[in-house]
């Protein structure tokens, strides 16, 4: 037997998988991974996608939910919405517990380490009104042909209108991208830094198109770039942002890489060094060291007669 695009069975899910799904295994039919249900769950689940080894479906209807599940928070995270989230409908303890168990498989699977693994919150995650939310510091918006940012569904260029998204930090949301219009673009990424924010505008044409000229009074940001292909041209502003971590301020180019949480670049640095234990004359490598964040902690450790060597791809973050 085998699942068919559109059908809708009725199953029992056992386990987590990456990428926000759940394994269940019906008897006599391939493995099904659902999302948008948590393990142990019995869902209908609608059929999205078949492969010659297994079958992708979507929860529909939860028919005997977990004690973990709560209600999504944000209005798009369910089937057929936006694809950014996928666990929103998991309790904060559960999200955490789902996602040591999937990094607990990929131990065992890729490097054959048995580990127990704990996810703990980052530092501000449980406070404020929305535990959990607020606090992504780097999100890309997808347009449409008719000017309409969203966010792509799952597995799919389809772009699912919005007007705000949870995850994203305040002083992303503050900006109102989802809530006007982008002629002649395809993409809207808002980044902030410690203070400041930066624009990047991907134009639908070559060269950018002149009315991107006039966005530089309307977009409240303290930088704003169009971007094409890799090269990022500033429109307003520098096109860098302050990035404050380690006991030191960091100039960071806006399409450079950085730690999307706030508080996720001193949590990691002082992880890395606790791990370590730098000392004088020691020789260090960092790969992919990005902007050099670990790099500039670790250097402070070793001192001049030591060595750190970063190895990025990126020449702006290399910059």
């Amino acid at each position: 037997m085998v699942f068919e695009v559109g059908e809708a069975v009725e199953v029992t899910t056992e386990d987590v998988a990456q990428g926000g799904w759940c394994v269940a295994r019906p008897p006599g039919l391939p493995v099904l991974f659902v999302r948008h249900a948590l393990p142990g769950e019995r869902v209908v689940a609608r059929v999205t996608e078949v492969t010659s080894r297994f079958a992708r479906a979507d929860a529909v209807e939860i028919r005997e939910p977990s004690p973990d599940r709560v209600a999504a928070p944000c209005p798009y995270a369910h089937s057929g919405g936006c694809g950014g989230c996928d666990w929103q409908h998991a309790s904060l303890p559960a999200q955490r517990a789902l996602k040591a168990a999937v990094i607990g498989q990929q131990l065992r699977r890729m490097a054959g380490i048995d580990r127990e693994v704990t996810v703990e919150p980052m530092p501000g995650d449980e406070t404020g009104g929305q535990p959990g939310l607020g606090w992504r510091t780097r999100v890309q918006f997808a347009v449409r042909d008719d000017g309409v940012p969203g966010l792509r569904k799952h597995r799919s260029h389809e772009v699912v209108a919005i007007d705000d998204c949870l995850i994203a930090h305040p002083g992303i949301r503050d900006l109102g991208i989802p809530r006007r219009t982008w002629p002649d673009t395809t993409a809207v990424e808002v980044i902030v830094g410690t203070g400041d924010r930066a624009v990047i505008v991907t134009p639908a044409g070559h060269p950018a198109p002149s009315s991107l000229a006039g966005l530089a009074d309307t977009v409240p940001a303290e930088s704003l770039l169009s971007r094409n292909r890799r090269r990022l041209t500033p429109l307003k502003g520098s096109g860098f942002l302050t990035q404050r971590a380690a006991g030191r301020a960091w100039r960071v180019s806006a399409g450079a890489f950085w730690q999307v949480h706030p508080a996720a670049a001193d949590t990691l640095t002082e992880a890395v060094l606790a791990a370590l234990e730098p000392k004088p004359g020691d020789t260090v490598l960092d790969l992919y060291c990005g902007v050099g964040l670990f790099a500039g902690a670790v250097a402070a450790k070793v001192g001049g007669d030591g060595a750190v060597i970063g190895i990025e791809e990126d020449p702006a973050a290399v910059r």
